[in-house]
């Protein structure tokens, strides 16, 4: 047994309490056990433990041996000074705190439920993408509705930090913000990271000032990518090119290496070169794009203003210099409605929370409700196993709960894997 499932035992009470009592000898009853503390100090919190007939109020320290008290240096810590339990499994070591007192001792050696470690072990080292694959057909469905309430929150903060490292390193500049998390939002999966480099390194000030100059933009977002440090192949790429010269030089800018951004095996529409052409045509309007999505309330009406038209040459080309069939250049409307999950709802939600007007909060999560769920390899594994998603408020929960429950095996911190642990099914 290792120790993050010795906690979850206690945290769930999933062992005989029946007559209890410590290593010495004097009855224990347990009135409360605490909540976790995920911080440094004693594992669990005010906790409230009646032995020998005396009520104790105080933190409580689990291990697996008694010994590891002192391994931990526990009893020169003045933060242990505050325990009055020290729940074990193997007992046979004094433990004292740093003011030199003893600590009353519980073991709950030959009292954990039959089968719990197996379970854990289950679900620990399961080969399946999802690990409680085949218990979730028994799971009560208000444990699947906790789990994925749980992610989404999760998924809210996690997307929410970028925004607010993009706010703090901007100071305060909402415009800079939208724009950096647009920009991020452009990778579409496959490219994510090479676009989340190409939003730390653009001119974002220098962009918001040069509406209505779709030239100009379009230079600096593809010199910026890397993809003009090569010989013009067309009239376009050497305009561009041009263009690009004089504001890295004005701006002194710099070039990623165009290998960040891949196009193999990948279909030409989401090429990372017409994904930057689509990009330029959103921010020639930007201040119009970012005061119509934060007034408007109507999902038809936001995906209308993501509906940027590109020059006639991308209606000919996905990349730079090479010309292919004809074909729409827009964005499509699933593009369109996976940018407002990925870019507008993020920063709504902190928008909302640092100024403190929850509506936009409430926007943000009424967008997620309101957009049809996302259609990818993980949404269908779930649905495959029975769990829906009705909206991309779901989607996203789910996307979440593979991500960094299901792969990471933090099956103990999930709704679903502690009901299937406790046998809640």
């Amino acid at each position: 047994m290792n120790e993050e499932l010795f906690q979850l035992i206690w945290l769930h009470g999933l062992f005989d309490m029946d007559q209890l009592s410590t290593t010495s000898g004097l009855p224990l009853s347990i009135v409360n056990r605490g909540y976790h503390n995920h911080d440094a100090g004693p594992d669990f919190l005010n906790a409230r433990i009646l032995i020998d007939g005396t009520l104790w109020f105080g933190q409580v320290e689990l291990h697996i041996n008694a010994i590891q008290w002192q391994q931990h240096q526990h009893h020169t810590d003045k933060a242990y000074n505050s325990c009055i339990l020290h729940v074990v499994l193997d007992d046979g070591f004094e433990c004292l705190r740093q003011d030199g007192t003893p600590v009353p001792c519980l073991s709950l050696k030959n009292r954990v439920r039959a089968g719990l470690t197996e379970q854990y072990d289950y679900l620990k080292f399961s080969s399946a993408q999802i690990p409680c694959n085949k218990a979730l057909p028994y799971i009560s469905q208000v444990y699947i509705r906790q789990a994925i309430d749980q992610a989404l929150v999760d998924r809210l903060e996690r997307k929410s930090q970028w925004v607010y490292d993009w706010l703090q390193s901007s100071n305060g500049d909402w415009h800079t913000v939208f724009l950096a998390a647009l920009a991020r939002s452009f990778g579409f999966g496959t490219n994510g990271e090479a676009f989340e480099q190409l939003a730390l390194n653009l001119p974002m000030l220098e962009i918001c000032k040069s509406e209505n100059n779709l030239h100009k933009i379009t230079a600096i977002l593809f010199g910026v990518a890397g993809f003009l440090d090569e010989a013009p192949k067309d009239v376009m790429h050497a305009k561009l090119r041009q263009e690009w010269t004089f504001q890295q030089q004005r701006l002194n800018l710099h070039s990623l290496d165009k290998s960040l951004f891949k196009f193999m095996r990948m279909r030409p529409g989401n090429f990372p070169s017409i994904r930057l052409a689509q990009l330029a045509a959103l921010l020639q309007n930007f201040q119009q794009l970012l005061h119509g999505l934060m007034n408007v309330n109507s999902i038809p009406s936001m995906l209308n203003l993501m509906d940027a038209e590109l020059p006639d040459y991308w209606q000919s080309h996905y990349q730079l210099g090479i010309e292919g069939k004809q074909h729409q250049a827009r964005l499509s409307l699933n593009a369109r409605q996976t940018l407002l999950i990925n870019a507008l709802v993020p920063f709504l939600f902190v928008y909302g929370k640092h100024t403190g007007d929850e509506n936009y909060c409430v926007k943000a999560l009424d967008i997620l409700q309101k957009l049809p769920p996302e259609d990818n390899r993980i949404i269908r594994d779930w649905h495959d196993l029975g769990v829906e998603a009705t909206s991309a408020l779901d989607s996203q929960a789910l996307l979440e709960l593979k991500k960094n429950k299901c792969s990471a095996r933090l099956c103990s911190n999930c709704p679903i894997g502690i009901a299937v642990l406790t046998s809640q099914l």
